[in-house]
């Protein structure tokens, strides 16, 4: 499940020419998929201006690109750190914990982002997957009908929900929504 939550970094009206060059770098460098020279860039970045939250909280979605879950992570921590109601950096900190088989404290981060943006489809569809993987299908359809509604051209979202129709014996929904799909 990696879904890449970018926030193209709402800090960046707010920060100093000189780092806002570098992070407006970091960022296309970021979406041309040249994650090596995006992470030589942020690390630079937060070496001169270590507060920048934006700054790691895209180092952290570099990382996860690189499939590097550990530092992440550590990144994603950081910019909460630095930026506690980032609703951006809660979601890719769930991700990443997700990754890292920490679905408990991923779940939390999940919720914590759903206290501060209730149809986040990302974080709606992250708790659900995280209930429908521990079996608990009934708590994991409002979660992942939420998702969907907010969503409903997200195909993993659209193919749980779907999987969980199925295991709980609603099959004409189940139907309905593999009718989407093809």
């Amino acid at each position: 499940m990696l879904y890449c939550h970018i926030a193209l970094l709402l800090l960046l009206s707010t920060t100093q020419t000189q780092p806002k060059e570098l992070l407006d770098r970091s960022v296309q460098e970021f979406q041309a998929g040249e994650y090596e020279l995006a992470q030589k860039s942020l690390q630079q970045l937060i070496a001169a201006y270590p507060q920048t939250a934006p700054a790691h909280n895209l180092l952290g979605l570099v990382f996860m690109q690189q499939k590097k879950y550990t530092e992440a992570d550590r990144e994603f921590a950081t910019a909460l750190q630095l930026q506690p109601n980032s609703v951006s950096a809660r979601v890719n900190r769930g991700n990443a914990l997700v990754q890292l088989h920490q679905d408990e404290k991923a779940r939390l981060e999940y919720m914590k982002a759903l206290d501060l943006r209730p149809e986040d489809p990302v974080a709606l569809a992250g708790v659900g997957l995280i209930h429908a993987r521990a079996g608990s299908n009934s708590s994991a359809v409002p979660f992942l009908e939420n998702a969907h509604r907010a969503d409903p051209g997200n195909v993993q979202t659209t193919s749980a929900l779907a999987a969980v129709y199925i295991d709980l014996a609603r099959f004409h929904e189940a139907e309905d929504l593999i009718h989407v799909l093809v």
